[in-house]
């Protein structure tokens, strides 16, 4: 079920490469990949803020899907990565949220990490990557977002590519024009819907 929910991704990212158009009766239209992104600020149950947008494949995005599915590379877990910036670090650092690993990332996970392709509901058809976080580290800004794949040897299972051993790489990625704030104690929502038209 995994191979296949991978390979299904993989297909969808790979058809909307730069170059790469879908074959059908004229006129030639390409084949679309939405990366839909949901940022929610939560204090307690009330919702403080929701930012919504658009990432887009990196250059390097096609090459590592391609990877993939030629067979040079087997697939492992998906990762959200978050350009974040913390009261009490003074910079901005790269926070990687991984699908698999709680212990993956720069604040506490609230809920699991979790990639789904839902077959029914509003997301239905789409690959969903979401994760919860707390932010118990003072101010948090987060300036651009990022998903990535994680890349092992062909010689071994999606099931087993480890955070030990993997190659991670970006498929999509989005400085943001409006950064994402939250203060201590509230929960950052995150929710990536990656979709075909």
């Amino acid at each position: 079920m995994r191979k296949l929910r991978y390979a299904t991704v993989l297909m969808a990212a790979l058809l909307t490469a730069p170059g790469i158009v879908a074959a059908q009766e004229a006129p030639v239209e390409g084949i679309q990949v939405h990366g839909e992104w949901t940022v929610e600020i939560w204090d307690g149950d009330a919702l403080v803020e929701r930012h919504e947008f658009r990432n887009a494949l990196t250059s390097g995005g096609a090459e590592r899907l391609l990877s993939v599915m030629a067979g040079a590379q087997s697939a492992g877990s998906w990762l959200i990565g978050l350009d974040a910036e913390f009261e009490s670090s003074g910079g901005t650092v790269t926070c990687t949220l991984f699908e698999q690993y709680a212990q993956g990332g720069c604040f506490p996970v609230v809920s699991g990490d979790q990639v789904t392709l839902p077959t029914t509901g509003e997301n239905a058809g789409a690959l969903v990557v979401e994760s919860t976080r707390s932010n118990d580290d003072g101010s948090l800004t987060i300036s651009g977002v990022a998903t990535g794949l994680q890349r092992c040897a062909n010689s071994v299972t999606p099931e087993a590519c480890t955070q030990e051993t993997p190659s991670w790489g970006l498929i999509t990625e989005r400085t943001l024009d409006t950064p994402v704030t939250a203060t201590a104690g509230q929960e950052v929502r995150i929710q990536v819907v990656i979709s075909l038209s």
